[in-house]
């Protein structure tokens, strides 16, 4: 069947919110399916273009458009077989109504279950998880290199939910073994696929970020490249980090960004007082856009970082990179990854460099 005679093909994830994996994921995975009749969607209508994704649609009014028409859906990639109603609620919304919503409902399971579900228009425990048994006209359903890590610990409604959509869909890789030993313990195989973003190098955006990124080492000169999550923001994990930051650095400039601007990810205020305590040669890159994000990591000489598609786009690059992670065994989901592509990465506990541990 030609591109042009296949039917629409539907892409959904976590594209709705910025963060650096899930705005590339529908790029490199559209890039695999060249002349096909693409709709973007999530969970709500977003425009994310000008940080380098794409116009979102919210999917019930994407099928609706679609009149009855054959489509098959992917879900692009992403750690979304563990993502619960109430996290993507509040990964959507403003700075300000995250804030609000955490003080009102994060001691408050129900009501903040069914506040999600008003928020999202949906009451799937999992609502980035798609089941075809739900999806009139849908002639395939896949789900590209998810990842679940924490899976086997949410709850049981969310768990029971989210298998009988796997066991139902028509193809599922995961991106981690983990993942793959709690979908196989519930009688689901899956096989293992290396993330989408390791393919960026091949990818247009790729050589983009190359040419761009020859030009940020010019003003910038030979520098490192760090980022770092919210839940670093503890004074002992700044110590902690501008300390590892600085004999990493080795006199490099050291250029801070952020990989996600939705609540729960990455945030600004920590990152001023990070860049006070390591000094002038500190600098914080405050442009989102991930064309420019994908163009800093590629021209470091070194990355250093918490986010995992941080890993992975340095890796991309033949980039050297460090991952991050709060505590010993919080990263959690870069590890996983780790263990499945990457075994030489090293992952540093900022907890254990405060300790004056070895990593």
């Amino acid at each position: 069947m030609s591109a042009s005679a296949a039917p629409p093909l539907v892409l959904f994830g976590a594209c709705d919110r910025h963060n650096l994996g899930d705005l590339l994921f529908p790029h490199l995975v559209a890039a695999a399916h060249p002349g096909r009749e693409i709709r973007y969607c999530g969970l709500a209508v977003r425009d994310l273009r000008p940080f380098g994704g794409h116009l979102v649609h919210a999917l019930p009014e994407a099928l609706a458009a679609l009149a009855g028409r054959p489509y098959e859906l992917i879900h692009v990639g992403g750690e979304l077989l563990d993502c619960d109603a109430y996290t993507a609620a509040v990964m959507l919304e403003t700075p300000a109504g995250a804030q609000a919503a955490i003080a009102r409902y994060d001691n408050d399971p129900a009501a903040a279950a069914r506040w999600a579900a008003g928020r999202l228009g949906t009451g799937r425990p999992a609502p980035y998880v798609l089941d075809k048994a739900t999806l009139p006209g849908c002639v395939r359903l896949a789900f590209n290199a998810v990842g679940g890590v924490d899976l086997a610990v949410r709850p049981e409604a969310l768990r029971r939910a989210v298998l009988a959509a796997l066991a139902r869909a028509d193809e599922v890789t995961v991106r981690d073994a983990t993942t793959r030993a709690t979908l196989a313990a519930a009688g689901i195989a899956a096989d293992l696929a290396p993330d989408p973003v390791s393919a960026l190098a091949a990818h247009p955006m790729g050589a983009a970020a190359r040419e761009r990124g020859a030009a940020l080492r010019a003003g910038y000169g030979d520098y490192l490249a760090a980022q770092f999550s919210a839940d670093c923001g503890d004074d002992a994990s700044l110590a902690a980090l501008a300390a590892e930051l600085e004999q990493r650095a080795d006199g490099k400039t050291v250029v801070l960004f952020r990989a996600g601007a939705a609540p729960w990810h990455d945030a600004l205020e920590p990152y001023g007082r990070l860049a006070a305590r390591i000094g002038a040669h500190c600098h914080i890159f405050t442009d989102l856009d991930i064309r420019e994000i994908c163009a800093l990591i590629g021209g470091a000489g070194i990355y250093v970082g918490t986010s995992l598609h941080g890993c992975i786009v340095a890796r991309a690059f033949r980039v050297p990179a460090i991952g991050l992670e709060r505590t010993a065994g919080a990263g959690r989901k870069l590890r996983a990854w780790r263990a499945a592509w990457a075994p030489d990465l090293p992952v540093i506990a900022l907890d254990a460099q405060a300790k004056g541990e070895d990593s």
